[in-house]
């Protein structure tokens, strides 16, 4: 999130009651972006819920091939995270939230996040 407003394509405002929780907002040069990814949305947003939760979880392990790799910054995702309990296929659980995390609930950008050591 953190390299989108860097590069100016989302506004990122805190809210005023929760400090773990931001308003997104996306500026002129996201908005172009976005535009170009259409079509892959409206495929994605075909797809059935298992098939989506399949592919979150095929990103989240490219994400932690390259941060392993020295490809990408870290990223601030459940699997990277020092609360993280799982198997990352079948169980997901999350120590600081005491609870079984459902795939659609992985988090690819945690504000919690605490990097495993």
């Amino acid at each position: 999130m953190k390299a989108l407003v860097d590069h100016g394509y989302l506004d990122r405002k805190a809210d005023a009651h929760d400090g773990r929780s931001h308003a997104l907002r996306l500026r002129a040069a996201g908005r172009r972006h976005v535009r170009g990814a259409a079509p892959l949305t409206d495929a994605v947003r075909t797809l059935p819920a298992a098939r989506k939760e399949e592919m979150l979880l095929a990103v989240m392990q490219v994400l932690d091939h390259m941060v392993d790799s020295g490809a990408v910054q870290v990223q601030r995702m459940c699997w990277t995270c020092r609360h993280y309990r799982g198997d990352r296929a079948r169980k997901n659980y999350c120590a600081l939230l005491e609870k079984d995390l459902p795939v659609p609930e992985l988090r690819t950008d945690c504000e919690e996040h605490e990097r495993v050591a």
